[in-house]
Formats: structure tokens, sequence, C-alpha cells
């Protein structure tokens, strides 16, 4: 069958324009989208710190009662149940955070990212520990159902060694985080500062 030459190029051209109508379409259902920049990649990191941290301050509030700022625990100050809540708030912010960066999408031409993403990766996974940690502190307060019931004195003792724990975790873990970030800004020539709200 002989088809024009003219009538061949205007079908061509259809068949391109469909496809790339297509291709676009597509793109925009599967929500494509590029990677990060080196300093997004960092900055996106920083902002889920800030989260975690604003739920670990809302858990010690509710520990260290009326504004978190006590360093002597008192058993008869604390409420249970908003000790309780803010436990619920510390696990849904991690676990928001570590569904994130397990899989985060990594910075172009970038030989250290994956290093620093894995060290953010083993960060969060502290982070679970401590979370456990609190959660074993707020079985300390809630003693309600237990046959024996722990002395004012026992219970101060043994959340202060729970505190304890979880300071140590969390200074080592993120002595090891600000180091994988510190060479991470070094590699890609960024000075680190402290963000200022």
């Amino acid at each position: 069958m002989f088809v024009p030459e003219g009538e061949t190029a205007m079908r061509l051209k259809l068949y391109r324009l469909v496809s790339l109508g297509l291709l676009c379409a597509a793109t925009a259902v599967l929500g494509c989208k590029p990677p990060p920049s080196k300093v997004q990649f960092n900055n996106r990191i920083a902002e889920a710190n800030t989260t975690l941290e604003s739920a670990g301050r809302a858990y010690r509030r509710a520990l260290f009662p009326p504004d978190g700022k006590g360093k002597d625990f008192d058993s008869d100050k604390v409420n249970t149940s908003e000790v309780q809540s803010a436990l619920s708030g510390m696990e849904s912010a991690l676990s928001d955070v570590k569904r994130k960066y397990e899989d985060a999408d990594l910075p172009r031409r970038s030989s250290v990212a994956p290093e620093y993403r894995s060290a953010y990766v083993e960060y969060l996974d502290v982070q679970k520990k401590i979370v456990d940690k609190a959660k074993e502190i707020v079985d300390v307060l809630d003693d309600a159902n237990k046959e024996k019931k722990l002395s004012k004195t026992e219970k101060k003792d043994k959340v202060d060694q729970l505190l304890n724990e979880i300071r140590d975790l969390e200074n080592t873990a993120f002595g090891e985080l600000e180091k994988a970030q510190k060479k991470y800004a070094d590699a890609h020539f960024f000075k680190m500062v402290q963000k200022v709200d």
C-alpha cells in the first residue's frame, strides 16, 4: 500500500505527540521527582531531627512538670497519662522519620551521601532504643495494676537510672551522626551553621 510522504510524516508527528503526552501523564501520576540537592539532603535530615527533638521535649515536660527543666524527678508531680501521651508522640514522630529515611533518595554525584544516610539510619535505630527506655519509665510510673508497688524512692532511682542510660545513648549516637554530617559537609564544601528560629 502506498501512503503519501506527507501523510506518513503527519502520522509520525501525531505518534510522537501522543507518546510525549503519555510520558508526561505517567510522570505526573507516578510522582517522579528529581533527587534532592546536596544541601536539601542535609537540611531534610536536620528538619527530621527537629521533629524528633520536639517530641522528646514534650516527653521531658510531662516527666518534669511544669516546664521540663527540672533535674530532680518527683513521681508525685507526674501525670502518668500525660507521660504516656508524650511517649505516643515520640513513637509516632520516630515512625514517620524512619519511614522517610530508610530509603531516602540520595543527591547526585555525592560519594559520601550513602554513608551519611547510613549513619542517620543507625542514629534512628538508637532513637528506637531510647523510646524503649522511655516506655520502661512509663512502666515504672504506672504501677496501678502491679502486685508490688514501688516506693517513691525506688521509682526515683529507677527513673534516674533509665534517664542516664537514655542520655548516654543519645550523646554517643548524636556524636557519631555529627561526624558523618561533618564529613558530608566537608566533602561538599558546606559550612554548617545552627538554625535559629
